[in-house]
């Protein structure tokens, strides 16, 4: 509720005071948390909970990915990117999405045909997208 209405600070006290945070099980916790530091701008404060989240997942790095792509920083979301150990439809489609609203529709073309390349199917999201921007 509290990174909802964007209390950030309230949010993270409750989460601090939390004995369950570390827990795996606990991971929607910290990615409500990635996802509202991101929401509000506190860039640096998402990426020390994403570096301290004891197991990353989709909306893990997803988050993360997507901020960076808003601040115009596709080349540090391409790093990061590049560090997902399993990659499916939805990174790869937050990565062209990303590129294209960035202006690189060029560089979205190729990470398309890159995602093909390794074998992973586009959903009908990936392909509007794909037509939207040639």
């Amino acid at each position: 509720m509290y990174v909802k209405v964007e209390e950030l600070g309230l949010a993270l006290k409750v989460f601090d005071e939390s004995p369950k945070r570390n827990k795996c099980e606990c991971i929607l916790l910290w990615n409500v948390l990635i996802k509202g530091c991101c929401k509000v701008g506190d860039l640096g404060k998402a990426i020390e909970l994403f570096e301290r989240v004891p197991e990353r997942n989709s909306g893990s790095w997803n988050s993360l990915i997507n901020r960076f792509m808003g601040n115009g920083d596709w080349k540090r979301a391409g790093e990061l990117f590049e560090q997902i150990p399993e990659k499916n439809v939805a990174f790869w489609t937050t990565m062209v999405s990303g590129l294209c609203h960035n202006g690189e529709e060029g560089k979205a073309l190729l990470m398309f045909f890159k995602m093909l390349d390794e074998g992973v199917r586009a959903n009908d999201l990936t392909i509007v997208i794909m037509i939207l921007a040639i």
